[in-house]
């Protein structure tokens, strides 16, 4: 989901007002990520073991893939703090490659982009490396900013990232011109019973 303050945000006042892009790309006919998050990993997990004695139900596989017991569980910041301690990598739903093109037609080179709920994709890196240097990356994992920031401060020196909760953001008004949220969002809503009508908490 890419959106500004048109987007009815509750955190609109953060965005830049001087445009109006709004865009929602879904990999596939998934509309029900926080459905699909689980069922995602399982088989992108499933496909590269290559096996033929093991299945993407196998409990086996958990340990290795860090699949929760319960889809409820990517609401959990104790569980991303624990998987990011082991987990280098891991890329949900498309890759920017995967929509660069789209993209590029709804934002540009000049205008400030934050990425919420970052995590440990290769997303940032890859926009940066497209000529999308004025990007600030957060997420509430301390692990997974810690070993981001690491691994990108050499080679990737104006790229910011920051401990931050996407629920609760501390930036000025107006200090972004887009924001962009891959998965980070259907994460949150694993809890809820109605994706279209969630609880007010």
């Amino acid at each position: 989901l890419i959106m500004n303050s048109e987007g009815q945000s509750k955190h609109a006042d953060i965005f830049n007002t001087e445009s109006d892009n709004i865009a929602q790309v879904y990999s596939g006919d998934n509309e029900a990520g926080n459905v699909a998050l689980c069922v995602e990993e399982k088989h992108k997990y499933a496909s590269a073991t290559n096996s033929d004695t093991e299945t993407e139900h196998d409990e086996t596989l958990r340990p290795r893939s860090n699949l929760p017991r319960n889809n409820k569980e990517y609401n959990s910041k104790e569980y991303w703090e624990d998987r990011f301690r082991h987990e280098k990598e891991f890329e949900w739903l498309v890759s920017y490659r995967d929509i660069a093109t789209q993209l590029k037609k709804l934002i540009n080179r000049s205008q400030r982009i934050l990425l919420v709920g970052c995590g440990n994709s290769s997303f940032s890196a890859d926009i940066y490396d497209d000529g999308f240097i004025n990007i600030t990356s957060i997420d509430y994992s301390e692990n997974v900013i810690d070993s981001m920031r690491k691994r990108h401060e050499k080679s990737r020196p104006e790229m910011k990232w920051i401990v931050m909760d996407m629920t609760i953001l501390s930036f000025q008004a107006e200090e972004f011109d887009v924001v962009i949220d891959k998965a980070a969002m259907d994460a949150i809503m694993t809890k809820e019973n109605d994706v279209w009508n969630p609880s007010q908490e």
